[in-house]
């Protein structure tokens, strides 16, 4: 009898450790505090990585006809959201590697990580003319500046956690960072009847900054040394400041207060004219278009780069339903909101995700695996421009992994 309650008291005490990891669906590299609820009780080595693709001009039902070798049908009905908004794609692209180690209650977790996003805005002009009824001897025109978005930066540093309190600091360097003041996009349509004649034109250029010369990849990926002196010679340092518990939180991060100074500009331009005459039954068209291949340069002098502080709130409850929800705003005006429930079942915990960000709605299914030694998450998610996905909606992914191992 004695021996039986010795064995359940010890079961009692070892299963919430060996089981202790609580679901969390949000991102570690947004709020950093929840690596301290990864069940780490003295070290663990983890991997994350968080890819995307939305975009607002492939339809639902033109997808699964792509898929199936079927008709695709363009409509102004179909293209709607490209029509009003203009085409749009983002990818955003989050790969962390970390180490957790907790040493008499303090929490060290040094990291590296690669972060940011690509997007692509192009003018509704363009949209018009692909998918939209146009009317003759009318002008459409518009430009959008900074249409080639880009932020992707690379990051060293350590996060310290004591209590219920966090500090970090780290090195930053951008990978690609667009120059909104040199990165537009310009289209125009012009057409008669008499003469009959129609003319498009898409004129544009982007400029990006970075510490990597692209034109020689291969030796930046053959030599850590130029990955090393990029962060510890150029980086600029960000710090971050966290308060969090098992219920509620909030983080500062990404607070920059020296910036990085960019090496090198990449810089491309484009112009291409369609000019469509008729004559009768006689239709002529020419096309002349001029792409000025990408220069790597040098800078003469090196362009700072600041990155975009983000504060984050999380409100969240953990047991057998487990529930929460968070928000997170960038200085530069973006916002993102999360909610999630599910099931603890201790080895296996399915949730479900709602989530919002950049004009885009996603639904996400996830499932955490927890064997002690090693633990993953899995979540894979689907996005559009509408609450509830329709046949017209414009569908997006995105997948989620994370894989630890340590005790």
């Amino acid at each position: 009898m004695k021996k039986s309650f010795v064995i359940l008291s010890l079961v009692t005490l070892f299963v919430p450790y060996v089981f202790g990891i609580s679901i969390n669906p949000f991102s570690l590299s947004g709020n950093p505090i929840f690596l301290s609820e990864d069940g780490t009780l003295l070290m663990k080595f983890g991997l994350v990585t968080d890819i995307g693709f939305n975009q607002n001009f492939f339809t639902l039902d033109n997808l699964n006809a792509f898929l199936n070798e079927e008709e695709i049908e363009i409509s102004p009905e179909k293209m709607s959201n490209a029509i009003n908004n203009g085409l749009k794609m983002r990818v955003p692209v989050s790969m962390v590697a970390y180490f957790n180690s907790n040493i008499f209650g303090l929490g060290f977790v040094p990291y590296v990580e690669l972060s940011g996003s690509l997007g692509l805005d192009l003018p509704k002009t363009v949209s018009k003319i692909l998918f939209d009824n146009i009317s003759i001897d009318e002008t459409y025109s518009d430009s959008v500046k900074n249409f080639l978005k880009a932020d992707l930066k690379l990051s060293a540093g350590i996060n310290v956690m004591f209590g219920n309190f966090l500090f970090g600091i780290s090195l930053f360097s951008p990978v690609g960072y667009s120059d909104p003041e040199n990165t537009q996009i310009y289209a125009e349509y012009t057409s008669s009847t008499s003469p009959a004649l129609a003319k498009v034109q898409i004129t544009g250029g982007a400029k990006l900054f970075g510490n990597f010369d692209f034109s020689q990849l291969d030796e930046v990926l053959s030599d850590p040394d130029k990955v090393v002196n990029a962060l510890t010679q150029l980086g600029g340092i960000n710090l971050s400041f966290g308060y969090g518990t098992s219920n509620i939180g909030v983080v500062l991060k990404d607070l920059t207060i020296m910036p990085a100074k960019a090496k090198y500009a990449n810089e491309f331009s484009f112009n291409v004219e369609v000019f469509y005459k008729g004559e009768g039954t006689n239709l002529e068209a020419t096309t002349t278009s001029n792409f000025v291949q990408p220069i790597f340069s040098q800078l003469l002098v090196e362009k700072e780069i600041y990155d975009t502080a983000k504060l984050s709130f999380y409100w969240k409850n953990d047991g057998f339903f487990t529930w929460g929800i968070t928000t997170g705003f960038s200085f530069a005006g973006d916002f993102e909101f999360k909610g999630f429930a599910g099931i603890d079942l201790a080895i296996v915990k399915p949730y479900y995700v709602f989530g919002y960000n950049s004009g885009f709605v996603s639904h996400s299914f996830g499932l955490g695996i927890d064997l002690f030694l090693v633990n993953a998450d899995v979540i894979f998610s689907t996005s559009s421009t509408d609450f509830i996905p329709l046949p017209s909606s414009t569908p997006g992914y995105s997948v989620i992994l994370r894989v630890a191992a340590g005790f």
